[in-house]
């Protein structure tokens, strides 16, 4: 068992656009294409479907193809606010295991409602 880490978060994060390599256009945009969240910097639907494909061809990384193959991923996050990314992260099947804290275990099972 090979465990793997990578980020899933709503936009936007604290300091988040300071670190992005996106246009300013683009980033604009996100929320147009449906984005909710990202998981390893793929931007994800409501339904952990990867939604602006153009974007991660530009990562230098792990593609999703390659993060679900992994046979046990660990995703770590916190905070309600992150309840609609790490929702689409958990329904494209790209983290087995979630450690959190109770607000976003909330917000969670409020989506699941």
């Amino acid at each position: 068992m090979r465990p793997s880490s990578g980020s899933a978060a709503s936009f936007p994060p604290p300091r988040w656009w300071e670190q992005s390599t996106l246009l300013w256009g683009e980033f604009l945009g996100l929320k147009e294409h449906g984005a909710v969240g990202d998981v390893c910097c793929h931007f994800l639907d409501a339904e952990g479907n990867p939604c602006l494909p153009e974007l991660s061809e530009r990562i230098v990384g792990l593609t999703l193809e390659q993060l679900r193959a992994i046979p046990k991923t660990i995703g770590i996050a916190t905070g309600a606010e992150k309840a609609p990314g790490v929702a689409a992260v958990l329904r494209g099947s790209y983290v087995d295991v979630l450690i959190t804290d109770q607000e976003l275990a909330e917000g969670l099972l409020e989506l699941a409602l």
